[in-house]
């Protein structure tokens, strides 16, 4: 009689629990901010509790004595910093590809669709939650799927937030070889990174980054490089500001104004079908597809049912309206000139160069 009742209390608890698990604790930006579009070697896919495969009874209970501490405020801004990130950099040149309009036709699109289906999610897992077979917790993207659509569906959810974590990592890869690189072929510039380690090619620098990234990625926990998020909002935040202020006031000059007119005579839409999908959409579509991320930020609120939706609204549209005016005055400064990163534009000065080694680090 008393292990009935003991069983039927637990059961109770699990069925009335709001709150995350243990795992999702571990990762949650209340400990360790998540990183943006970063964020995808912080969240561990790979562990099977996080996944919600495997679980037993006591991670179960553990997920009933975990409550969230995240106010609003603070999860727009988790939100905001799992969007935007070097990305960012990347969308002028976009918008030249796509032109001014369809870039920020396509841009809104996005950001519509990402506020959509991340709060879609939300409500899926409160509703799983009622209705759960009790035999594991809905923390994640894969207990969803395997709870909602069978395990199968689990299995394949699994599976592509692997290559999406995997494809995170080559991206910003690529990123960092291609920074470094800048910084030490330029023959102009007396960079810490041009005098230490002169003419070092992005495919070194990306075999460099792969063999720093390789042992952090057997770490079970990112709780001590919590940290590095904070650079990378000023990294991120910084790169924009550096970039605007010179493009305004240097290189090219002549001001806000100047940038505009400069902009009415550029395209307004694709000059291809090519260009607008093939070169430039995947750009959008990656700033905004966080929907693997969100799992531990929600899991972290202190008011997820009443506060999530207004979390999500207020960092996407202020992502959007930053990067949409970050693009278009980028645009206007250089036109047909703008690099795949418009940070390549800019000369390797002092605080230039501290910012790009900023991100390297963050990401």
């Amino acid at each position: 009689h008393n292990n009935t009742s003991a069983i039927r209390m637990r059961r109770t608890l699990i069925d009335d629990s709001t709150t995350t698990t243990g795992t999702a604790r571990r990762m949650s930006p209340t400990y360790a901010p998540v990183a943006l579009e970063e964020s995808a070697s912080e969240i561990d896919p790979l562990t099977p509790s996080s996944v919600g495969i495997g679980t037993d009874d006591e991670t179960v209970n553990d997920a009933t004595t975990s409550s969230g501490t995240l106010s609003q405020p603070l999860t727009a801004m988790n939100l905001a910093k799992a969007i935007c990130g070097a990305g960012s950099f990347a969308l002028p040149h976009v918008f030249l590809q796509q032109g001014v309009l369809g870039g920020t036709i396509a841009l809104t699109l996005c950001a519509g669709l990402a506020s959509f289906t991340v709060q879609s999610l939300a409500t899926s897992q409160w509703l799983a939650k009622g209705t759960s077979s009790q035999s594991k917790a809905i923390v994640s993207y894969v207990s969803l799927a395997e709870e909602a659509l069978g395990p199968k569906a689990g299995v394949a959810v699994f599976i592509l937030t692997i290559a999406a974590s995997l494809g995170v990592c080559s991206t910003y890869l690529v990123f960092v070889g291609q920074t470094l690189e800048s910084l030490s072929c330029d023959v102009s510039s007396q960079n810490i990174i041009r005098q230490l380690l002169p003419d070092i090619h992005a495919s070194t620098w990306e075999i460099v980054a792969t063999l720093i990234l390789w042992p952090l990625s057997m770490l079970r926990s990112y709780e001590i490089f919590a940290f590095t998020s904070i650079l990378g909002v000023v990294a991120v935040l910084g790169g924009i500001l550096v970039t605007l202020v010179s493009g305004i006031f240097v290189d090219p000059g002549g001001g806000i104004i100047a940038a505009l007119l400069a902009v009415a005579d550029m395209p307004m839409w694709p000059r291809s079908f090519a260009s607008a999908l093939g070169k430039s959409f995947g750009t959008i579509a990656y700033l905004f597809c966080i929907n693997f991320l969100m799992f531990p930020i929600l899991n972290s609120m202190a008011k997820p049912k009443e506060e999530y939706g207004g979390a999500v609204n207020m960092s996407i549209a202020g992502v959007w309206i930053v990067n949409v005016v970050f693009a278009v005055l980028c645009v206007g400064f250089y036109g047909d000139e703008t690099q795949d990163l418009v940070l390549a534009n800019l000369k390797n000065g002092f605080y230039l160069s501290a910012l790009k080694l900023l991100l390297c680090v963050d990401l």
